[in-house]
């Protein structure tokens, strides 16, 4: 019965080391008994196995989900995964390390993809920024291939309130989603090309969750712990546990697991080590290898290591860049083919930050626009970073273009503040049994820019177009300018003099105007479009929506409705917010 109570650090020895090995037996028949012929069954097939477990976001799902051991049963899959619906995964908040998970096993196993669902419970508020930066965050930490959750077969009826974001026509913003998929499919890409540069290597103490009490808390605690101080040291790492670890081998000072090879290893503090990782980690002290115990002791293990507190680990990684000063909030990974070198780095801040960077590369560096698909080169490692933002480079590798790129300064030439008009054009509204989508012959009004809804109400979800005739000198024609645009709320095309020239959906909302102006009087529109959450968030919808009966209805039990609302509730404000105004290059 003590297998089935919640455990005590009161109970015998002999009770926890049972639970210990009656969660490492079952786990192990989970995935021989039910994984393994899947995989089989695929492979006889000409298919790939892949998904996700439940709940493998928290390492307390270990004890409390039914996988028990998850990088066991990752291991099972061709292709591992993770689930970023519920916003785990969000900016502003602590985010968690769990994409590491599918990301080491992918390495360890020698595949090329580790899968990750994202968004499907996130709500229709979600913005294209939100996802540049949820997507930057897994890819990151390892991810390459997503399931964009979801685009749905039918929106009719009880549809409607179902799992959201909907994507495709519903959406105000699908048109717009195709600079997003490029995007992403770029950078899976290339993080997908080479051989990960991975040196370091974190024990996860599965054992020490299983036993429960306050080794299980301790346990979590340093495992994030860790993870996070590697990680805002632009360390990147993979983790290992008790499996790999007994069929490892070590050759000079290498501990060799599958398709990868680390030099140094780090272990939390732990009682609970299995006989088999003792003896692998004996392996690798004796080969040369560097281990790191961090915030204790380790039972069973004699060898001669390093023995540090939690606050000292930092001082001991060896990061992947270094910067001109310290900076927690940039995150990198690297990978290499052949002569070249491509480094991943995002901002996972709201602040916009410049710093230089010692790459400790020999031949010159390219930055690479994942949005137009084109090298550029960089004369300097010092590069500028929009809040939530990411950059690409490369070296080894020609450019496509022969100058660098152009970005827009802070050297003001033409204010567009005043004199705007604003025009709704495309209204999606909830219908009796879809949604609806219908061209508006409302007039122009003019307007101050800022949040839209005092003019065009709370729960108007669709596309305005916002219009202003300007004056642009001659002797401007020939200078490199830039439209820059303040907030946008949440996507836009601008037209200049008739002709469509961009659309952006994320920051930085700059738009070269160079050869595009003519002297004298232009024409200026910019179309923005917000996201479904206004016209979702109607009291309305909501009485609508819950009086209606039977299956797949919020009143019915269905969760999602009342998850996606709460995050749907952050995206109202909508339009065209100053300062824009037009400016020379830097």
């Amino acid at each position: 019965p003590s297998l089935f109570t919640e455990p005590s650090d009161n109970e015998g020895k002999d009770i926890t080391q049972a639970r210990i090995d009656f969660y490492d037996v079952w786990s192990q028949l989970f995935v021989e008994r039910y994984f393994i012929p899947i995989r089989n069954w695929c492979r006889e097939n000409s298919l790939l196995s892949g998904g996700h477990l439940g709940g493998e976001d928290e390492p307390i799902g270990n004890a409390r989900h039914g996988y028990g051991h998850i990088l066991r049963t990752l291991r099972a899959l061709d292709l591992p995964g993770i689930d970023t619906i519920w916003r785990q995964i969000f900016p502003g908040v602590r985010n968690p390390i769990y994409p590491k998970y599918a990301s080491s096993v992918t390495r360890q196993i020698g595949k090329p993809y580790a899968l990750t669902e994202s968004f499907a419970v996130y709500g229709n508020g979600l913005t294209p920024w939100q996802m540049k930066w949820i997507t930057d965050q897994q890819y990151l930490r390892g991810a390459s291939l997503t399931v964009v959750a979801c685009y749905p077969y039918s929106t009719r009826d009880h549809f409607m309130p179902g799992e959201r974001p909907h994507f495709g026509r519903v959406n105000p913003l699908w048109k717009y989603m195709d600079i997003y998929h490029t995007y992403t499919a770029r950078l899976g890409y290339l993080l997908t090309r080479g051989k990960p540069i991975v040196t370091t290597a974190i024990y996860y103490d599965i054992r020490s969750i299983w036993a429960g009490a306050s080794a299980q808390t301790r346990a979590i605690e340093l495992h994030e712990s860790i993870s996070e101080i590697l990680i805002s040291n632009q360390c990147d790492f993979d983790f290992i546990d008790d499996d790999t670890l007994a069929d490892s081998k070590s050759t000079d000072g290498k501990l060799k697991i599958g398709a990868m090879e680390y030099d140094t290893v780090i272990v939390p503090a732990t009682q609970y080590l299995s006989p088999g990782t003792i003896k692998g980690l004996k392996r690798f002290v004796r080969s040369g290898g560097n281990l790191i115990i961090v915030a204790g002791e380790v039972n069973g293990l004699d060898e001669p290591t390093q023995k540090i507190a939690l606050d000292n680990l930092a001082k001991l990684v060896k990061p992947l860049v270094r910067f001109n000063r310290p900076c927690k909030d940039i995150h990198i990974c690297k990978r290499q083919w052949g002569n070249v070198s491509l480094y991943f780095l995002t901002n996972e801040s709201a602040e916009h930050i410049t710093i230089k960077i010692d790459f400790d590369e020999q031949s010159p560096a390219v930055l690479c626009d994942l949005e137009k698909g084109e090298l550029y080169p960089l004369d300097e490692t010092t590069l500028e970073f929009q809040p939530w933002g990411s950059a690409v480079v490369l070296f080894g590798i020609e450019p496509t273009e022969t100058k660098k790129r152009y970005v827009a300064g802070d050297n003001t030439i033409i204010e567009l503040n005043k004199g705007w008009t604003l025009t709704p054009i495309r209204k999606y509204q909830v219908g009796e049994h879809d949604f609806e989508i219908t061209e508006t012959e409302q007039n122009s009004m003019p307007v101050e820019l800022g949040d839209w809804r005092k003019y065009l109400g709370e729960y108007f979800s669709g596309d305005a177009k916002y219009t202003l005739t300007f004056d642009c000198p001659k002797e401007l024609l020939a200078e490199t300018i830039f439209l820059r645009l303040g907030e946008v709320k949440y996507a836009c095309e601008v037209i200049l003099n008739g002709e469509s020239i961009a659309r952006r959906i994320w920051q930085p909302f700059d738009i070269e105007l160079t050869g595009k102006l003519k002297a004298g009087e232009n024409l200026l529109e910019i179309i923005v479009t917000n996201t479904l959450a206004n016209t979702l968030l109607d009291p309305q919808v909501k009485k609508d929506w819950y009086s209606k009966t039977g299956p797949g209805w919020p009143s019915n039990g269905l969760v999602y409705d009342k998850l996606s609302r709460d995050f749907e509730k952050n995206s109202l404000p909508s339009g065209l917010y100053d300062p824009v105004r037009i400016v020379l290059a830097e």
